[in-house]
């Protein structure tokens, strides 16, 4: 039977992706050095080794390669590492050969291309900090796709403003080479002023993000989560879903193959995904200092540096909220002829929160952000708000909670877990 272009064009990506894995794990033996080995130019090597290449390279070439990073790994002692290590015979040329049967074959006529779609919106400016928490999201790719067994999802959980959207965008177009098929994002308005937005709704708008405006779509939320998973079942594409109320609301928009990646934000911890469906859960708290002088820096430039004092308070003053922090560089950067110790005296939390509230728009102005979280929050958790923001002092833990709420120590415990809101904004106010 002949085989399509798009099928031989996978075993090969297959045979890079797994020239690349042990090249890693050998610990990157240098572009260079392989280059010498095997007589080739290093944008040509690097080509191989990113899978950008539409015809197999020559065996002698190949082997020449797996030798060259197999002695590296030797050399090093790293050949346990390798998860491939069988020897070039014995591995590499039942693989080589498999590509050569791919690519001797007569192609099928071409079919219709397949829309890829590409709806990530562009990432942050000035992106600062949180090294832990994209190396987490990049243990989710460690998994090659051919052998992962389940969805891989990421739930990005945290407080509003604290930069969540921010991250998972910076990591997805950091990372877009691994999803070829295409990225797909939809928020989910989950603690907008409006209604989140339902599952039948949802589905509906990403099978339209796939097959184009005028797909005839189902009527029933179970035969659209059902066609979506259909339609995107073994493509390697990553599904970003932003600002999740609920399990309930994201689990109908999950694929059911292990090609794909889903990366989830939401101010709840979203349990459920973790418990049942395998997801890595990421926490994402405030800005460390340094990271939000840091911040800082890029955004308002030399000034920061020169007052790095004033610049520490700033960012305190902001609750190292990445959000916060944006806003009030652009109205520091705005005023030039001004020091940061003269803006600083200008800012008190009231003043911050204006100016977020008037320099972001609606949906964005922290203010309004703790509004909605607020108004969503269960009575208990409600009552709790209230109590801590007349609170003075430092923030509390779950036995100071305790005690004012006149609960046990596992009761506050279960209400914290929600992720109230209530630390930023003691701190901004």
């Amino acid at each position: 039977m002949p085989i399509g272009p798009s099928v031989a064009h996978d075993v090969l990506a297959t045979l890079c992706r797994d020239l690349r894995l042990v090249w890693e794990q050998a610990g990157g033996p240098s572009v260079r050095c392989l280059a010498i080995a095997v007589g080739l130019g290093k944008s040509q090597v690097g080509a191989i080794l990113r899978g950008r290449i539409r015809r197999p390279p020559d065996w002698q070439v190949l082997r020449a390669m797996v030798e060259a990073i197999y002695l590296h790994a030797r050399q090093r002692g790293r050949l346990p590492c390798l998860s491939i290590s069988s020897g070039v015979d014995e591995y590499w040329r039942p693989r080589y050969a498999m590509v050569e049967h791919a690519f001797s074959q007569p192609a099928d006529p071409a079919p219709a291309p397949r829309h890829i779609p590409r709806q990530l919106p562009s990432a942050v400016f000035a992106f600062a900090g949180r090294e832990g928490e994209l190396a987490e999201l990049d243990k989710l790719l460690e998994t090659r796709d051919h052998q992962a067994t389940h969805l891989r999802i990421g739930v990005v959980a945290g407080l509003s403003g604290v930069g969540k959207t921010m991250l998972a965008l910076h990591w997805a177009h950091s990372h877009l080479s691994h999803f070829p098929d295409g990225q797909l994002y939809l928020d989910l308005h989950g603690y907008d002023a409006a209604e989140p937005m339902s599952p039948g709704d949802a589905a509906a708008t990403l099978l339209r993000l796939i097959e184009g405006p005028d797909r005839q779509l189902p009527k029933e939320v179970g035969e659209r989560a059902a066609l979506y998973r259909s339609l995107v079942a073994g493509r390697r594409m990553l599904v970003v879903l932003d600002n999740v109320r609920s399990v309930e609301q994201v689990r109908p928009l999950l694929p059911g193959t292990a090609s794909c990646l889903v990366i989830v934000t939401s101010r709840d911890s979203l349990v459920g995904l973790v418990a049942r469906d395998g997801a890595r859960r990421i926490d994402l708290d405030l800005l460390p200092l340094e990271d939000a002088v840091k911040l800082l820096a890029a955004l308002i430039g030399e000034r920061v540096n020169a007052e790095s004092g004033a610049a520490r308070q700033l960012a305190e003053r902001c609750a190292r909220l990445p959000l916060a922090l944006r806003v009030v560089a652009e109205y520091v950067a705005s005023r030039p002829e001004r020091t940061l110790a003269q803006l600083l005296a200008e800012l008190d939390g009231s003043t911050v929160l204006r100016l977020l509230a008037a320099g972001t728009g609606e949906r964005a102005a922290v203010s309004a952000m703790l509004s909605w979280s607020y108004r969503h929050l269960p009575a208990a958790m409600g009552h709790i708000f209230r109590l801590v923001g007349v609170r003075s002092g430092p923030d509390l833990d779950t036995h100071a909670i305790a005690g004012l709420t006149d609960s046990t120590v596992e009761q506050a415990r279960r209400h914290l877990d929600r992720r109230a809101v209530s630390r930023p904004a003691r701190q901004i106010t």
